[in-house]
């Protein structure tokens, strides 16, 4: 049975049991590869939480009511029980039994780790409403700095109460962090949210981190685009997931009467596989849009690298003229040093001229005024000409700068230019997740139809057991007597075949 029926995936469920309107196990199968714990016909669950939900009231006669458990541990105190419980009506719409399926948590844990997109560093993973693990780590830290011997020995055992964790639980709300330290103490961007959808009314909070230096390699926006494609598809799984298990779980078994002494059993899967193929067909174009989205973040990356490559152009060519006012300051001070030598040699001759003027005497004092202001006049030259070249040596240092500064730029663009690249690939990369995904589905679609054939297989099998239990009715007539002996003892046979029909 659970091989037929297990159509999320190859181990998604371990065991599926039915219970009678009592809670007592009538049917029970389970994955023949599973190890762990198992239950046993004829178990009494009428105290579990399940049972106790399904049949309470307001939801037994309602066929779409579907509970889902919070993660605990079974009854080997090992094995991690994740509950998918429904009501069975019979055709008269009257509670019949409860159908339980339990799921893998290593098929949750193994959906968790599907981290494309993410990078090396990334990761995704669930907590529950305590801080506790749901889902194992991408990374050995808890064995190599905890003393745990394996990661799954963390699950409901080890905390996770980092920042964002924590504000989420809190404020009850979805919300992202550019920048807080993980469970490792390593500085990471993450985006956290927070899910109710458990029938315990337990939240759990859906992370999805990335490590800052990693994030950084690329442009934050576009890297948080990145994050936000990855937390759609995996709420897009986790939501399909929960969707199926409701369509899974409406009334494929109807039973007039469970322990009766004659009973006609009938079940109807048939519209269960047409509703999960229109299911399958939503998340379909779900994955096209997410694929059609990466590819116009492509385009626009692509524009912006373009706009880098132009500026870079342009500071290339701001950095060429600067060397050539460079070059032009360099002459400016050769006219100034010849300036300056000018001016020392006219204060020079001026000197001279002076003590010339002063040996002729009466005559040559009007000489000798002339060269005191020819003089003055050389000092102030050479004193404007020190203040010039003072002023050009700072306009120089200045355009130094500058061109420092503009090639220290160029480099920045380049190494942005060469990131925007990298991440054009990496969307690219995304949009070929996304097809993969739009693959997967058309897989389902034809799961769905297979299904279709099994439900009329299986009810043809149903058909022949109401047969059977119809003909040990009239055998049993034989005799009063021996029909009160075996009254016990008929209806453990009939019980056993069923199971046994339904586990063919």
């Amino acid at each position: 049975m659970i091989e037929k029926y297990n159509v999320l995936g190859t181990n998604s469920y371990y065991e599926v049991v039915v219970l009678d309107e009592n809670g007592t196990i009538i049917l029970q199968s389970n994955d023949p590869e599973w190890t762990g714990y198992t239950h046993s016909l004829g178990t009494d669950q009428s105290s579990k939480e399940y049972f106790i939900a399904c049949s309470d009231p307001t939801n037994k006669n309602n066929g779409d009511y579907v509970f889902l458990s919070d993660f605990r541990f079974a009854g080997d105190g090992e094995t991690i029980q994740i509950v998918v419980a429904s009501p069975i009506l019979s055709e008269n719409s009257l509670f019949a039994g409860i159908v339980v399926m339990y799921l893998n948590s290593e098929w949750l844990h193994n959906l968790m780790q599907n981290t494309e997109g993410l990078g090396v560093s990334g990761e995704t993973y669930l907590i529950n409403y305590e801080n506790y693990w749901l889902t194992k780590s991408k990374f050995d830290y808890y064995v190599v700095s905890e003393g745990y011997s394996d990661l799954s020995e963390t699950i409901l055992d080890a905390k996770v109460e980092t920042k964002g964790v924590n504000e989420a639980l809190e404020k009850k709300n979805d919300l992202q962090k550019a920048s807080q330290s993980d469970y490792r103490g390593i500085a990471v961007m993450g985006a956290y949210r927070y899910l109710e959808i458990n029938s315990e009314g337990n939240p759990w909070v859906l992370v999805a981190e990335i490590d800052v230096e990693e994030a950084l390699t690329v442009p934050t926006n576009l890297m948080w685009i990145s994050i936000v494609i990855m937390i759609i598809a995996v709420s897009i799984i986790v939501v399909f997931a929960f969707v199926i298990s409701r369509r899974f779980t409406k009334p494929f078994i109807q039973l007039d009467k469970v322990m009766g002494a004659s009973s006609e059993v009938s079940v109807n899967v048939s519209n269960i596989a047409t509703e999960l193929a229109a299911s399958s067909s939503e998340v379909n174009a779900a994955s096209e849009e997410i694929a059609s989205t990466t590819q116009e973040v492509s385009q626009n990356t692509q524009n912006q690298v373009q706009s880098l490559i132009e500026i870079n152009k342009m500071a290339g060519e701001i950095s060429e003229f600067s060397h050539e006012v460079m070059a032009s300051t360099k002459d400016i001070n050769k006219i100034m040093d010849l300036i300056t030598n000018i001016s020392d040699q006219t204060n020079l001759l001026a000197l001279n001229a002076s003590i010339e003027a002063g040996r002729a005497g009466e005559h040559g004092r009007g000489f000798a005024v002339v060269a005191d202001e020819v003089r003055k006049l050389a000092e102030q030259s050479q004193s404007a000409v020190g203040e010039t070249a003072d002023k050009i040596d700072e306009i120089t240092t200045k355009i130094e700068r500058s061109v420092d500064l503009i090639g220290n730029i160029t480099v920045d663009i380049k190494g942005v230019t060469s990131a925007g690249e990298e991440n054009s690939r990496a969307i690219e990369g995304i949009s070929a997740s996304a097809e993969q995904q739009t693959a997967s589905m058309e897989e389902i679609n034809s799961t769905a139809n297979k299904l279709g054939l099994m439900a009329e297989e299986l009810k043809d099998q149903l058909g022949e057991v109401s047969n059977d239990n119809g003909r040990s009715k009239k055998s049993g007539n034989g005799g009063n007597g021996q029909k009160d002996s075996g009254n016990g003892r008929g209806k453990k046979i009939k019980k056993n075949r069923l199971s046994r029909s339904l586990l063919q």
